[in-house]
């Protein structure tokens, strides 16, 4: 079942749970243990609402009402933040797609997210010191994949962006490449299309995007990091505005993906582009890092 669907099932499990209580005091302590158990304010909120009902319709003492009545505005008040969205940065730097199935239960899954973003590959494929080749990171990313699907997490494929070569080849042994490293990633990212057409996952598709839009263009583009706007041989990583540029696509794909619902818990779970490397707020969803641009575009988009 997906997770888009287990949010709206979660009200309808709370309004059942209630409606199952015989008293007051019963109905009390089902509202906390309901809180606590499900861990959603919005829960609360519709848990409470239908008590006073309850309570309005059974004519019971001015006090209780009043009494569930401030329960009620306690949730509210103090859990106005997460309901609207909450996004996580679950990025670790130099990471592989074998690093990622390592930390899968840990960083992901306990975690109980709606949603999660996937984005790797470079370093599997462009890191001279890690590289696995095309068939290890195909088949590491199925077992992502089966996994995020057997604890009904909704998953999105985004194909890492191209790369500056020239900065690529400074820090990385030109000689481990028999294939160019575009063309690297422009087959990951043709298998990670067919991939999200067999899996029944959505998918952004970050490399065209970039590439579409000319970048990388050596030490002229200020979105990927060079020695132009950053003063860095890098050519991988993405600029302050490389983010907010990323974050402007992703944010048009779940819009049309009809991804974007008040409470959703996303994850975004990748190497250092998600960790943010050199970013204000870098391995948080806070400053620049594109986790953090996106929980504040989408907190815009769902406020109230």
């Amino acid at each position: 079942m997906k997770k888009m669907e287990a949010l709206k099932e979660r009200n309808i499990i709370a309004l059942g749970f209630t409606q199952s209580m015989n008293n007051v005091s019963n109905s009390f302590l089902a509202l906390i243990s309901g809180m606590r158990c499900l861990g959603h304010c919005q829960l609360a909120k519709i848990m409470a609402e239908i008590f006073i009902r309850r309570i309005r319709l059974n004519r019971l003492k001015l006090i209780t009402k009043f009494i569930l009545s401030m329960v009620l505005s306690v949730f509210w008040i103090t859990g106005q933040a997460q309901i609207g969205v909450q996004v996580l940065n679950k990025g670790i730097g130099g990471n592989t797609t074998v690093d990622l199935l390592g930390r899968l239960d840990r960083d992901v899954i306990s975690e109980q997210p709606d949603l999660v973003l996937l984005m790797v590959g470079t370093n599997d494929l462009l890191n001279s010191r890690k590289m696995l080749s095309f068939v290890e990171y195909r088949k590491n990313i199925i077992q992502i994949i089966e996994k995020l699907k057997k604890s009904n997490v909704e998953l999105v494929l985004m194909s890492p962006p191209p790369v500056d070569s020239v900065y690529l080849f400074q820090r990385h042994d030109r000689g481990k490449f028999i294939t160019p490293p575009d063309e690297k990633l422009e087959a990951a990212r043709n298998m990670l299309e067919k991939m999200s057409s067999e899996y029944g996952c959505h998918f952004i598709d970050v490399f065209s995007y970039f590439r579409g839009n000319g970048i990388p263009e050596h030490n002229k583009d200020d979105i990927i990091r060079n020695e132009h706007n950053n003063d860095s041989a890098d050519g991988v990583h993405l600029t302050k505005k490389g983010n907010q540029l990323l974050v402007s696509f992703i944010f048009k794909n779940l819009l049309e993906y009809g991804q974007l619902i008040r409470g959703i818990r996303i994850i975004c779970f990748g190497d250092s582009l998600t960790f943010g490397a050199s970013m204000k707020g870098k391995g948080t969803s806070t400053g620049d890092t594109y986790p953090a641009v996106l929980k504040r575009a989408l907190e815009r988009h769902l406020e109230p």
